[in-house]
């Protein structure tokens, strides 16, 4: 069976859906369990699906056919709703970030104006004293005055990641996030929306060959985000590594927990 991205999610979608022989069933089915590369590649097709038919890409008969394998699960019904939170929140995020490049260039130019005209009425009253004579009002010889410092580079910017926390345990799905690597990152953890408005505990480890936990962040309060509360924190850039991370946020009365898969991104 063809490893073909394109052919996979054909293949899947007859699986599903199906579509397939009794021995394509089988065929398929084995290499699930047997084959981890084909297993993680189906995975994602799986997720991928589930994101596009929440966004309303999916051409007429696939979101039919779809539609009745989704449907016959509450659990895959909450990923097409998980999936469709998370991109209202990018939808969002991708909105304020154009309404920002607007507003900080018209910023730039009125601030760049009152420079400039501070500037113009300063040059016909200000009369700078000689160098050597202002070295020697401030007590250091002349010639001996240090030269300007560069200017420091600036922070880069922390790659923000949103993860959602749920009650649910054992078979619930990995979010995959690919962050650049070694940038820091700014951790989102949103939760249920019956969750209580209490200080939580932040952990995130690695789900193999763990020394430690990578974060582990107490009395955290949440900050409300439209109508559902979300947990900040955050990483510094060598924390997160390739591999599948659990995190935990405990609570006062209850916990919840989020899988997130890392694959590192090479962009700069």
């Amino acid at each position: 069976m063809s490893d073909d991205s394109g052919q996979l999610r054909d293949n899947f979608l007859r699986y599903v859906t199906g579509g397939m022989e009794p021995e394509e069933v089988l065929s398929f089915e084995e290499r699930l369990v047997g084959d981890l590369g084909f297993s993680d590649a189906a995975a994602l097709c799986e997720q991928e699906l589930i994101d596009a038919y929440a966004a309303g890409e999916l051409n007429e008969a696939d979101t039919t056919a779809l539609q009745h394998w989704l449907e016959g699960s509450p659990r895959r019904m909450q990923r097409v709703q998980l999936a469709r939170s998370l991109q209202e929140i990018g939808r969002r995020k991708v909105q304020r970030q154009w309404s920002m490049r607007l507003v900080l260039p018209i910023a730039a130019v009125i601030a760049g104006l009152a420079v400039l005209t501070w500037m113009t009425g300063r040059r016909f009253v200000h009369h700078p004293e000689p160098a050597s004579d202002a070295v020697a009002q401030k007590g250091v010889p002349a010639g001996s005055e240090r030269p300007p410092e560069p200017p420091s580079s600036p922070a880069a910017p922390e790659q923000v990641i949103l993860v959602v926390a749920e009650r649910v345990r054992g078979d619930m799905p990995a979010q995959l996030v690919t962050p650049q690597r070694g940038s820091a990152v700014a951790l989102q953890v949103l939760l249920p929306a019956d969750a209580a408005d209490n200080p939580y505990r932040i952990r995130v480890a690695k789900s193999e060959g763990s020394r430690g936990a990578v974060l582990d962040q107490r009395g955290v309060r949440p900050v409300v985000t439209r109508d559902r509360l979300v947990l900040n924190a955050h990483l510094p850039g060598d924390a997160l590594t390739p591999g599948s991370y659990t995190v935990v946020v405990d609570g006062a009365q209850e916990s919840f927990v989020s899988r997130m898969t890392v694959h590192m991104s090479s962009d700069k």
